[in-house]
């Protein structure tokens, strides 16, 4: 399906019941410039194809992936000095929201605290994809050290923290 919004060109490319794949771009000479507020309807992962514009205080251009929440408010910029965008969004069912709520929940990140703190949004959508891998590894003997490290953590102390909260054990117990 493929529709004009006043300032894109809009193409579902791929619906299924708990993700559609979108393709959108902001067609030149129709972009408004700027900053617009727009409250999100869904979770979504959207992926920077081409051309850069702002969300928030984040400056995002190709290969640049940005994560929203549902619920959450988002100031885009577009700049007459920044390329249009193009971008590919995975777009999740309601259904997959309520999971991908519930999961923050688990690491101890309620969706205010993730508006908040304005972290770094593949940071924390990722956190149980990377607790869940790093319980994989411990369980198949990997020393507590390595597999920090090589699920993403940075901070041994913090992953022991963050483990202990989502697995009700510390890493070193399993």
């Amino acid at each position: 399906m493929l529709k004009y919004e006043p300032m894109m060109r809009v193409e579902t490319l791929m619906p299924t019941p708990l993700l559609t794949f979108i393709r959108s771009e902001h067609m030149p000479g129709m972009i408004r410039y700027g900053t617009e507020e727009e409250d999100e309807a869904s979770h979504d992962v959207t992926f920077v194809e081409a051309g850069e514009f702002g969300v928030n205080e984040f400056h995002l251009s190709e290969g640049s992936m940005l994560v929203q929440r549902a619920g959450t408010v988002h100031r885009y910029t577009h700049r007459e000095d920044f390329a249009p965008d193009v971008c590919l969004t995975v777009r999740f069912a309601e259904t997959v929201n309520n999971v991908c709520d519930r999961e923050l929940a688990t690491c101890g990140i309620a969706p205010r605290v993730l508006e908040e703190r304005h972290a770094s949004p593949h940071t924390l959508a990722s956190m149980a994809v990377r607790l869940d891998a790093a319980r994989r590894m411990l369980l198949d003997g990997a020393p507590v050290t390595n597999v920090c490290y090589d699920s993403g953590f940075s901070n041994l102390s913090h992953f022991i923290h963050i483990f202990k909260r989502r697995f009700g054990c510390t890493p070193s117990a399993l």
